[in-house]
């Protein structure tokens, strides 16, 4: 987004909260969540990280292996360390390949000529080594756009594929999208962000940080388990001391549960020794009483 309009964006906004609290339209409390919006782009125009990954170690192999059969055909071939210097081994053997056409010249009547056999063979390898140069930088590229994420699309690089909530089919197809942060308050938006990465957990320090006046006049902050970690716990109480947040972490409802407190294979049900700062399972410890 423009810089210009972001301003514009942003004082509207605090124009906005100014006018609710003089009015007393809106309170110290903050609620914050998310929606997944579809990209105006291709679904099946996916670049995935992990094939971009494993694409580019295939050609960095036959790269490897294609320098390998240039040595053997050209032996005076030098072949600098490091794959960034392809274009060196290019310029040897365009210099290789203009010898052997005047060495050819003058021996157009050498029956089976090798001169003519080598150029033959090193155009071949010069054209493969063209074409694995171009895919190592396509896939240079890929990784460049990709960032952090795990996909982008080609028609709208900036659209992650992510898993709608609306989904028809329940097939849990990933389209392209984005992450859509609203804060609200006595359902006013107050703020807005939008996100490439499908994870609520990594937009909440960024959401905090990028609309940190709205933010700061706050006491409390509502946020669902989606947001619950321990790197955004630790930002909260060290960035924001006097802001009280309600952010119930992802088990929190599970671990409430009759199933989960009688569930004799989950540690936290186990006896636990302060002194020595072990666990040890009830039935076990059961079992040494009655032995004993």
């Amino acid at each position: 987004m423009d810089e210009s309009l972001q301003d514009i964006l942003d004082q509207g906004f605090e124009s906005l909260v100014h006018f609710l609290r003089q009015h007393h339209l809106m309170d110290d409390a903050l609620f914050i969540d998310s929606t997944k919006i579809l990209a105006d782009a291709n679904k099946y125009s996916f670049v995935w990280k992990t094939n971009t990954i494993r694409y580019q170690q295939a050609n960095q192999e036959q790269l490897q292996q294609l320098l390998l059969e240039m040595k053997a055909a050209y032996p005076s071939l030098q072949i600098p360390e490091g794959s960034n210097q392809l274009e060196e081994v290019m310029t040897q053997v365009e210099t290789r390949l203009e010898d052997l056409a005047a060495e050819v010249e003058t021996t157009k009547t050498v029956s089976l000529n090798p001169a003519k056999q080598e150029r033959r063979t090193l155009k071949s390898k010069l054209g493969k080594l063209n074409q694995r140069i171009l895919k190592k930088k396509v896939y240079q590229n890929q990784l460049e756009l990709l960032g952090s994420r795990n996909s982008y699309s080609k028609t709208d690089i900036d659209a992650t594929f992510m898993r709608m909530k609306d989904d028809p089919m329940r097939n849990g197809q990933t389209k392209p999208g984005y992450n859509l942060q609203i804060a609200t308050n006595h359902q006013f938006i107050l703020a807005y962000n939008i996100f490439p990465n499908p994870s609520d957990t990594r937009t909440l320090q960024p959401f905090f940080q990028s609309n940190r006046f709205l933010i700061d006049s706050m006491k409390t902050v509502c946020l669902d388990a989606g947001y619950g970690s321990e790197s955004n716990y630790t930002y909260l109480e060290d960035q924001h001391l006097n802001l009280e947040y309600l952010i119930p972490y992802g088990t929190m409802l599970k671990e409430t549960s009759k199933g989960w407190e009688t569930d004799e294979k989950k540690v936290q049900n186990w006896y636990y020794y302060d002194k020595d700062d072990y666990y040890i399972d009830r039935k076990f410890q059961l079992e040494v009483s009655h032995l004993s």
